[in-house]
């Protein structure tokens, strides 16, 4: 066995035994005569990761108890999903469904408010979900999350003003049961690769370029592969006792 190949089994080794270790303990616990740089350089030519631990919030005993009840609610369910995204420096609201995507607007300037978001309802939502989906005056479900904004007692108003809308409770802490997140990381992931200037008028015109890239068959794609993962992860939340998914 060559010195490189020793090094190599003796990093996928540490790699294997803790994903989360940095190459720094990597080279001190097992006294590797080599930078810590060259532990990083092997086990990414290796295909290998150290990976970072991901961070959720934690979940009280009332959190995991709403979970479950959600899980065991809407277990054979698949529905509507519809999310204000706040991760840039742009407001955007979007929604998807299992056949694609609905429309995407920006917020526009300024700080997002309840007004605002009744706006992007009463012209986005409700109109483009008429035109794609549902005509007047069938009914359909919708999915948003427990942002103040969508609970406030003025928008709660304007959903009891639109009957022909059944909001499907959602519970706190709970990303990883909304499938649009996967949407907006998918988004987000096509926009890394973009030379982007430092701007919101050259975000927002990539994010609305790159929504319509996911009208293709391979948005569809995995709109419907989101959609259908629902009952998968109401089943891990109930296997999980309430607690977080791998998703």
């Amino acid at each position: 066995m060559t010195r490189f190949q020793s090094l190599n089994q003796s990093i996928a080794a540490a790699v294997a035994t803790d994903p989360f270790k940095p190459a720094v303990s990597i080279r001190s616990d097992i006294n590797l005569q080599c930078t810590s740089q060259t532990i990083r350089n092997r086990h990414h030519s290796n295909a290998l990761r150290i990976r970072k631990p991901a961070t959720k919030p934690e979940l009280t005993d009332l959190h995991k108890e709403a979970r479950m009840e959600y899980a065991l609610t809407y277990d054979e369910d698949h529905v509507i999903a519809s999310r204000r995204s706040g991760r840039v420096s742009v407001g955007l609201f979007g929604w998807m469904h299992a056949g694609g995507v609905g429309e995407l607007a920006a917020a526009g300037p300024g700080r997002f408010t309840w007004l605002k978001y009744v706006e992007l309802l009463e012209e986005v939502l409700l109109p483009s979900v008429r035109s794609l989906l549902f005509p007047v005056p069938e009914h359909f479900y919708l999915v948003q999350d427990n942002s103040p904004i969508h609970t406030c007692r003025a928008v709660q108003e304007w959903f009891r003003q639109h009957p022909e809308i059944t909001l499907l409770p959602h519970p706190p802490r709970s990303r990883d049961l909304n499938p649009i997140e996967h949407l907006w990381a998918a988004m987000t992931s096509r926009m890394a690769e973009m030379d982007l200037p430092r701007c919101s008028a050259a975000v927002t015109t990539a994010a609305l370029q790159t929504w319509e890239h996911l009208r293709s068959s391979a948005g569809s794609n995995l709109t419907s592969s989101l959609v259908a993962s629902m009952p998968r992860r109401l089943n891990e939340v109930i296997a999980a006792g309430g607690g977080y998914t791998r998703y």
